[in-house]
């Protein structure tokens, strides 16, 4: 091989192995990983008497406790903006709870009144799912009737 055919495959060689790092810097930049991730935990695990609310830091690798809900606080979704979490909580009572991370204060939502209202408190719900940051629900009900 001549001198000059092994400049022409070192050539190639960087020029592959440029474009192989441009196309891996470009899909990192695209798909960058989460920095925080928000999961949940029972006080107690028996009784599921509070809900704790953590978020975990993957840049600081460091767990903190956001706060708590009273209830076993299920179906939880984030918005993207990460200032608050939507779930549920099936207790005697059907409730659709609204945690405020920056405030640190939660509310019930006018959805679970108006289902409550519609039904005379007689329903139970099978699943739920919450969609669109908490701002949309589908329920699947159990109506009770009254005998």
């Amino acid at each position: 091989m001549s001198k000059k055919e092994k400049r022409k495959r070192w050539v190639y060689i960087c020029v592959i192995a440029g474009i192989i790092v441009s196309v891996v810097l470009i899909l990192c930049k695209i798909y960058e990983s989460q920095e925080n991730i928000f999961f949940t935990e029972y006080e107690n695990e028996y009784e599921k008497d509070d809900t704790i609310i953590y978020r975990y830091n993957s840049k600081s690798n460091s767990v903190v406790e956001i706060g708590r809900v009273q209830g076993k606080l299920e179906n939880c979704v984030i918005n993207s903006d990460e200032t608050y979490i939507t779930g549920v909580i099936y207790d005697e009572v059907f409730e659709i709870v609204r945690y405020d991370l920056v405030a640190g204060t939660f509310e019930m939502l006018d959805a679970a009144e108006k289902i409550a209202a519609l039904t005379d408190n007689h329903v139970g719900c099978y699943n739920s799912l919450i969609y669109d940051g908490g701002n949309k629900i589908l329920l699947i009900l159990k109506i009770k009737m009254k005998m």
